[in-house]
């Protein structure tokens, strides 16, 4: 009963219909049952006189009228439920299809910038992306900038991609490049064309970098943990595995680091110190109560500050046994060679990277006066990065490592602290030959939560394969990030079984 009920509530219009078409059938029955004549002779009186069939009005009560009434309807209502059942949508003249080329200007015309072409990220010929949300005009549209580009060698990922991208000057750049070949060929249009502040990190020929110092940037206790945390990943032998030597190690380089940031001169503050605080640590086997150098030291820290961190750091590392501590130690020494390089230790002596100015360098003039626009808006000066690592060779891809996971941290501290968490100027990462940077610890959660930041990413591969090797299962999290795929040609079997979906 309440199915009926809740059927005659949802075509409430059919019912009327058709208790209208039952009184209509049960007056014309009467008609035929009372008046005289033949057929043809009451059917002529009644197209003359169409009211006389309501003087059966309400209703002809007799069971022929109700009988003949109710069976018409009935039919009724069998032939409307079958032709709704049997309903189908015809498409006359497209019988064998409508399938067209697509337009790309019509179908995407609600992503992109259409009256400027400067304020795009260009994919290709006819495929654009606009970089500020506000010029999407199809909300439905709105994609995160960030992008997977993968491409075997010679597929044109730089020339086609990287380089007309950054030629679009609507952003600040941090570019991976290889060789040094990005800079050298659009450096000087960057500066001719908008005026960009240019940093170099060169990996390549340390006499042509400007000076970076990681420890500039270590703010907090955390801080420390990361930049260890890179410097291991990034110098252990592929699919090592974490055991106690290298947990160890850490709490060394912690408590090293943590006092040279604490209770050293400014200019001693590098990582230089911290290979020459290795080299006077001194561990006699057979003397477990000998004190060096270097444990003198914690041992005047801890007198006057007993809980300060590299204390707890450093006490943890000395409860390994002598043999253990100076296997320990050589590992330590081992791994940190490179800095015993005298260009590599200039290099990381001093900072003039300033990345804490990515993305929100504000304009001054010659006297330091800062530059407004006509609308009274603060203005920013453009900034370019660029990182130019050798493509044949991993050997300072932990110094590159490095940079990128403080990039990332200090930019985002910035624009949650400053800007309400959206940065003034957007930041493209074009990680061009992304396998030959090492790997940036927890990328796959920083590429899934710098888009609020105006911050994006590109990693450019040869190949799927390659991701999967440094970012392990965290590669499907890093390409389930980023929106936008190009795929510029390749013949490695799961990225053409990714492609083909």
């Amino acid at each position: 009963m309440n199915t009926f009920w809740n059927w005659t509530k949802e075509h409430k219009i059919k019912v009327i219909f058709y208790l209208l078409f039952f009184l209509l059938s049960n007056y014309v029955s009467s008609f035929f049952s009372t008046y005289t004549g033949t057929f043809f002779n009451k059917l002529s009186y009644l197209t003359s006189h169409l009211t006389v069939i309501f003087e059966a009005f309400p209703i002809a009560l007799t069971i022929k009228d109700l009988g003949l009434a109710l069976g018409v309807t009935s039919v009724l209502i069998l032939l409307v439920s079958q032709k709704e059942e049997n309903n189908k949508t015809y498409r006359k003249g497209v019988e064998h299809g409508s399938a067209t080329w697509g337009n790309p200007k019509k179908d995407l015309e609600g992503m992109f910038n259409q009256k400027d072409d400067s304020r795009n990220i260009l994919f290709s010929e006819n495929i654009r992306m606009a970089i500020n949300n506000e010029d999407v005009t199809d909300f439905k549209a709105q994609r995160n900038k960030n992008a997977l580009i993968i491409g075997g060698s010679g597929s044109g990922k730089t020339r086609f991609f990287v380089k007309p991208n950054i030629m679009q000057l609507n952003a600040d750049f941090v570019v991976t490049d290889p060789k040094g070949s990005i800079l050298n060929e659009l450096g000087v249009l960057l500066r001719a064309k908008e005026n960009y502040d240019i940093r170099v990190l060169n990996l390549i020929d340390f006499s042509k970098s400007m000076h970076y110092n990681p420890l500039a940037y270590i703010k907090k206790e955390e801080d420390i943990l990361k930049v260890v945390e890179t410097i291991i990943k990034n110098t252990s032998a592929k699919d090592a595995k974490e055991d106690f030597w290298v947990t160890t190690e850490k709490l060394i380089y912690q408590a090293l680091i943590a006092a040279i940031l604490n209770y050293f001169e400014p200019e001693e503050r590098h990582l230089g110190t911290l290979v020459d605080l290795l080299a006077l640590f001194e561990v006699k086997e057979n003397d477990e109560d000998y004190i060096s150098t270097v444990d003198q030291m914690f041992l005047d820290i801890e007198a006057s500050d007993p809980d300060a961190f590299c204390v707890k750091q450093y006490n943890a590392f000395k409860l390994a046994a002598g043999e253990t501590a100076k296997s320990i130690l050589i590992s330590c020494a081992t791994r940190l060679a490179p800095l015993n390089i005298p260009a590599v230790r200039d290099l990381l002596s001093t900072d003039e990277m300033k990345l804490e100015e990515l993305g929100n360098k504000v304009l001054r003039d010659e006297k330091g006066k800062v530059q407004y626009d006509k609308n009274g808006n603060i203005m920013y000066q453009p900034v370019a990065l660029f990182v130019i690592i050798p493509d044949s060779d991993t050997t300072f891809n932990f110094i590159s490592s490095i940079m990128y996971t403080q990039m990332f941290n200090t930019v985002i501290t910035i624009a949650d602290t400053k800007y309400n968490g959206s940065l003034p100027r957007p930041i493209r990462c074009l990680f061009d030959e992304f396998a030959n940077t090492g790997q940036i610890p927890n990328f796959e959660i920083l590429i899934a939560t710098i888009r609020s930041r105006n911050i994006s990413a590109t990693p450019i591969l040869q190949t799927l394969s390659q991701l999967k090797k440094i970012y392990k299962d965290s590669a499907d999290t890093i390409v389930g990030n980023c929106d936008t795929l190009v795929f510029l040609g390749g013949k490695e079997e799961s990225t053409l079984k990714m492609i083909s979906g």
